[in-house]
């Protein structure tokens, strides 16, 4: 009997054409032998993978399976659902859903919806709707929303609430506003989100982007609270309301949501200027004190930090709560160690000390601290310790 079919046999220039030829002559059970005579050659084994996925995705499934081998599975199934997805998807899906193992389960049925989705958008929805949910999933821009923007959001909102892939819909809908701003947005005035969904906000700040007028009205115009604040919140985050037009919205919010407000203007706005520093620093005068005020007030610092340190010194002496100067000074001191020394006690704080004697150089440090007020120094000193203890 003849030894299995290598393409090593053949001279270097004829083996893939020689695969190829020899395949096409191959029943379902001549293939286990096949592929095995080729896996110890990277390219051939590639190459008899893919032709084994074309001619009978099932059996090769079946063979990978039966292997009970992970490195084989690694190498070659999720190519194996790729291809079987462009033949038979139906059949694809029906059988990687038996996977037992989530994780691998999760990769292979994301491949065929992937795959599916480039060429067929309501196949490949109906595919992510029988797959159910995931883990270590992934979201961001695709090709596949760009044909047809309000197909693609229309879809996913269909899809039922478990299906990881409606997450889609963060990425879909600013697709959507850039073509038809106006249409995406009335849709997202009609249409109720799931629970667990987060396109609101993502939706309304794109919008925003496009026509703040007409997506801060539509966003005021909500009847359901909840999904009221996330609009306006993604209209806040947008960046394109004058400080007079967030406060119209402050005005509106909940007092929980303000700061969280005032942080997303923050984010959106590049602090590089005095002007935009002058427009924070009326920003934070009118959030509330709370955790989110702490991010915004901490994000603001920063940028006084990198401009003009000294007015940010002087901005955070204005602040009216013991907690946002704090976290004002803590952010700054690195810049001023000097100023440190007139500030009061309940502005002072462990990180405080901590930022700026890691930024001093070490023959420094003993000046310093010794130039401090005796409760000052004291407080540094112990900070000090415990950095050089490894707290």
């Amino acid at each position: 009997e003849d030894p299995p079919w290598s393409a090593s046999k053949l001279a270097p220039g004829q083996r893939m054409l020689g695969m190829a030829e020899k395949a096409a002559t191959l029943g379902r059970t001549d293939w286990p032998g096949f592929f095995r005579a080729q896996l110890d050659f990277p390219e051939a084994s590639r190459l008899a993978a893919r032709l084994w996925a074309e001619s009978d995705p099932a059996g090769f499934w079946a063979w990978l399976r039966e292997a009970k081998d992970p490195v084989l599975l690694d190498r070659f199934a999720t190519d194996l659902a790729r291809v079987w997805a462009g033949s038979d998807p139906d059949a694809a899906m029906s059988a990687l859903l038996q996977v037992s193992d989530k994780h691998r389960g999760d990769e292979l049925r994301r491949a065929v919806v992937d795959e599916v989705l480039e060429t067929d958008l309501a196949k490949g929805l109906g595919l992510a709707a029988r797959a159910g949910d995931f883990n270590r999933f992934s979201w961001g821009p695709r090709e596949w929303m760009k044909a047809d923007p309000a197909a693609v959001v229309e879809g996913l909102a269909g899809l039922p609430k478990i299906s990881d892939y409606r997450h889609f819909l963060n990425y879909a809908l600013p697709v959507w506003i850039e073509s038809d701003s106006a249409a995406a947005l009335a849709w997202m005035t009609s249409h109720d989100p799931l629970p667990g969904d987060r396109w609101v906000k993502d939706g309304f700040a794109a919008a925003a982007k496009a026509d703040p007028e007409a997506a801060l009205a539509a966003a005021e115009a909500l009847a359901d609270p909840r999904q009221r604040e996330e609009a306006l919140l993604g209209v806040v985050a947008s960046g394109r309301l004058t400080v007079e037009g967030l406060q119209s919205v402050l005005e509106v919010l909940p007092l929980k949501d303000r700061g969280r407000a005032g942080y997303e203007v923050l984010k959106s706005r590049p602090m590089t200027t005095p002007e935009a520093l002058a427009t924070g620093a009326e920003l934070i005068a009118l959030l509330p004190a709370c955790r989110s005020t702490l991010y915004a007030v901490e994000s603001l610092a920063r940028g006084w930090r990198d401009v003009d340190a000294a007015g940010g010194w002087q901005w955070a002496t204005t602040l009216p709560d013991a907690a946002t100067r704090r976290r004002a000074f803590t952010v700054l001191a690195g810049s001023r160690p000097d100023a440190v020394a007139s500030l009061p006690v309940s502005d002072l704080s462990n990180d405080l000390f901590r930022d700026v004697i890691s930024r001093l150089p070490d023959d420094r440090e003993d000046a310093w601290i010794g130039g401090l007020p005796a409760a000052h120094a004291a407080w540094a000193r112990q900070v000090r310790e415990k950095l050089r203890a490894g707290e």
